[in-house]
Parts: structure tokens; sequence; C-alpha cells
């Protein structure tokens, strides 16, 4: 049997199925030469090792996969064990961007960089705009450059860099003064090279056409910038780029500016969700006397932490000693048979929904315990349900942005609400204000409680955290 082709097949067990183990590999392969290798290890062996659709392992897959998972589970403790043991420690950091990013921005960051920290190891590694991410949420790499289209995952932090303009590259020879010129012409003539579809520079540039209802697909696909600006001098058509991918251009090219497109914004992308600090905090603070903690939330932090996405897999042992240590330090609270119930049924009969009663039930243990205050990362869907099936004078805060109870907040996510019959609330988008009622009571001998904290959703890598702390009424723990 070859080594590599057991390789591969342990990500595909491990992930459950190709196309997440492509995304999942500490280095980068295609979806159809993964699958091709498969079906040598398949033919080598004459048996089938799983299912395609939906997926599950043959007999022969468990038996093999669970020969061959011990092995590449131990690689990387092993390795980073025999690092530490016989080469001198140093800071490293891994960073993926695009190939024109790493030529031409990076450098002078790198210059600065290693003026500061002279020993510090970088690992530089290319790869499509999609991928990039995906390798920051699986750790491949620590930082990536790369275009933002949309808000990221609440465990990705990012950092606006910079907006880069949309352009045309048209051969020096070309008669065309414009892009106006070019949207004139029905149908389109010259040949397009643009980035792969799935490329955000792509799809920016499609949305702009649509904008201008002009229908100009693409010819000639690159996977570069560089491939681009030198088919164009090639003579074999029009690209796409952006203003500062051309530092090095060949003289046989102009550029043509696109007005009215929006242009590519780029950012800075690492792993981190804001709250994970002041969790941490928060726990580390709590004690059974004024923090308390659903009885189910125990089960969720088990089963979330067993399923994280990394390298090696947390083995149940040593996460049954963080389970320990929540029951050491949160009271728990549970609801008997009527309380379930009825709480289930009152969600139903607010309208909500899937995950919700979750919510739900853990509203109603901080109502059970008569809780002040109750800790999630979710503020969106608490905030939903609390009015209806939560007491007045419960708070709902975040962790990350926390402040005295009994007090109003207003803002953009502001972290801490407090929910009362007589709040005014308007949610719109991502903002919100609201009113508490004055008469809310700050005692401090109601206890607080823990809300389950999501850190990631079902089809959303990414760890969660579940059932971390909580505060006193005063607000400071």
């Amino acid at each position: 049997m070859n080594i590599h082709h057991l390789e591969l097949f342990y990500y595909v067990a491990r992930s459950g199925g190709i196309s997440r183990a492509v995304q999942r590999m500490p280095y980068g392969i295609q979806q159809p030469a993964l699958s091709s290798q498969i079906l040598l290890l398949e033919e080598d062996l004459g048996t089938r090792l799983f299912e395609r659709s939906p997926f599950r392992l043959t007999p022969a897959g468990e038996e093999l996969y669970a020969f061959v998972r011990p092995f590449f589970e131990n690689l990387a403790p092993v390795g980073a064990r025999l690092r530490k043991q016989y080469k001198p420690s140093v800071p490293s950091i891994r960073i993926g961007a695009s190939e024109f990013v790493l030529r031409d921005h990076l450098p002078a960051v790198i210059e600065r960089l290693r003026a500061q920290h002279p020993q510090i190891r970088l690992s530089l590694r290319s790869g499509y705009d999609p991928e990039l991410l995906a390798w920051v949420l699986d750790r491949q790499i620590d930082l990536a450059v790369t275009a933002m289209e949309s808000r990221p995952q609440p465990v990705i932090r990012c950092l606006r860099l910079m907006r880069l303009p949309l352009v045309l590259l048209v051969p020096r020879k070309s008669k065309l003064k414009s892009a106006a010129e070019l949207w004139a012409q029905k149908p389109m003539k010259q040949p397009l090279i643009t980035m792969p579809s799935f490329e955000p520079i792509t799809r920016l540039f499609q949305k702009g056409l649509q904008r201008l209802k002009v229908d100009w697909p693409t010819a000639i696909e690159a996977s570069s910038m560089d491939m681009i600006t030198w088919y164009v001098a090639n003579g074999d058509g029009i690209g796409l780029s952006v203003q500062f991918a051309l530092a090095a251009k060949p003289a046989g090219i102009r550029v043509l500016p696109l007005e009215g497109f929006a242009p590519l914004e780029v950012a800075a992308f690492w792993r981190g969700h804001r709250d994970h600090a002041a969790s941490i905090k928060l726990l580390g603070a709590a004690n059974k006397e004024q923090s308390a903690c659903a009885m189910h939330t125990l089960a969720e932090v088990y089963a979330a932490m067993t399923a994280l996405p990394i390298r090696p897999m947390l083995p149940p042992e040593q996460v049954m000693l963080f389970v320990q240590e929540v029951r050491d330090r949160l009271m728990l609270v549970s609801l008997d048979e009527t309380e379930y119930f009825e709480t289930v049924q009152r969600t139903a009969a607010a309208g909500f929904t899937s995950g919700r009663v979750y919510d739900a039930l853990l509203l109603r243990c901080a109502v059970k315990v008569k809780a002040q205050t109750i800790y999630t990362w979710n503020l969106r869907h608490f905030q939903a349900a609390a009015p209806g099936l939560a007491a007045p004078g419960l708070a709902v805060a975040s962790p990350a942005r926390r402040g005295p109870a009994g007090r109003g907040c207003a803002g953009r996510r502001t972290g801490q609400c407090h929910l009362g019959p007589d709040l005014t609330s308007s949610i719109r988008g991502d903002r919100w204000r609201h009113s508490p009622d004055p008469s809310m009571p700050t005692s401090r001998s109601k206890p607080a409680i823990v809300a389950r904290i999501d850190g990631a959703s079902r089809g959303n890598p990414g760890p969660a955290a579940y059932g971390v702390v909580i505060e006193t009424a005063e607000g400071e723990r």
C-alpha cells in the first residue's frame, strides 16, 4: 500500500467525505486528484472503503481507519515534542495570501517585523481567496491576507487593510481608450481573461457588469494575476486585475480604470472570538454561590469540544477535565418534567423554531434560580426570546462587553441588555436600542447564570465554547 494514499484516506475518513477532506488537508490538493488517489487505494486493496453519498465507512474502511488513525494522529505531537527537545524554540507565524500580495506587499511588512523580532520564523503560503479563510479556520495558517466580501464568522477576527480599484488590462496596441467604449459593444467581441469564477474579484466584476446590463463571460480562466497580465501582453484578450497588482507589469499593456465598479477590499484575518478571553476570565472567577449553569450544558460542552476541527482532536478524557471544572465552579440547574414540557410548549406558542428551544431552556433555568444576568455570545436570539420567556429583571450580556446591572445600553452590539415587561426595543440589522425598566431590582443576593456560548453552529466549522460564566448584580466579578 502507498503511504501517501493511506494519509489521504485518513483525512477523508476523519473529515466525513472527500470535499471536506480537501478543505482540511495540511497541504493543498484538488478534489479530483484526491478522488483518483482514493480510487487507486481501493483498486490496490480490491475493496470499497466507504460509501460516497451519504458518507459511511464500509467494514473494510473501518478496519483500515482503525489501523492508520493512531499513526497519523500522533505525528503532530511527536514532531512538536522532538522539535522542542532538539531544536531551540523560536517564535513563528504562518501567513497565507495571494501571490501578488506575497510578492508586492508583504516584503515591506516582513522587513519591519524582522527588525523588531530578528529570530522570528515565517512560513508563507499562496492560495485562492476562498481557501485562505478555510485554512485559518482549520489552523493550517495563523494569518490570512485576502479579499473581504462579507462579515466573517464569529470565530474569525479581521482588520481592513486597503481598497484596491478594479482595472482592465488591454494590449498597448489596442484602440480602446476607456471601458465605456467596451460597454457600447454588443455583443462583446474581445475575449475576457479573469481569475476563477469563485474568486471575489471575478464575482465583484460580474456584479458590476450586471448593473450595466452587459453580458461578458470569461473566455480564459487564469490562476494568478501574473498569468492574466502576461496573456494580455501576448494579445490573447482583455484581463481583469486590480491597480496595485501591476508593480511589475510588462511594457506591452495599458490600464483602463473601471469607473463605477466597487473596489476589492483586502483584510487580514486570524482566529479568535472577541469573547474568548473575557469568557475565560469570567469562568476563572466563578463560584457555586453566585454562578450557575444549566445541567444539559455539560453534555453540550462535551459534544462541542470532542468534535472541534483541530489536529490532534481533543481526547474524551481531556474534555472531561474541563467538564469537571465547569461542574466544580458552577451550580448546576435542572428542570423537572413539568418545567421542561412547559418551556417547550411556551417556545412553540411564541413561534420559535429549531435550536431556539435550547435558548428557552437556558432562560427557564435562569428564572428558576432567580438569576440576575445570563451571559451568551448569541445576543440576538436571547434578545428575541427573553421578553416572552424570561422573568422581568433578567439581563442578557456578552462577556466581552459588560456593563453594570440596572443601567441602559445603546449602540452597535452593546454588551448588556436588561430585559423586562417595560422594555422598548427595536432591532434593525446590527443596531438596537432600548430603555430598561427604571424600577428593575439590583439586589446582590441574586445569583447569575451562565448561558450557552456559541462559537460555531452546525455546518459552520470552528470551535464552540459552552457554559462560561456570570457576574453578580453590581457587574463586578
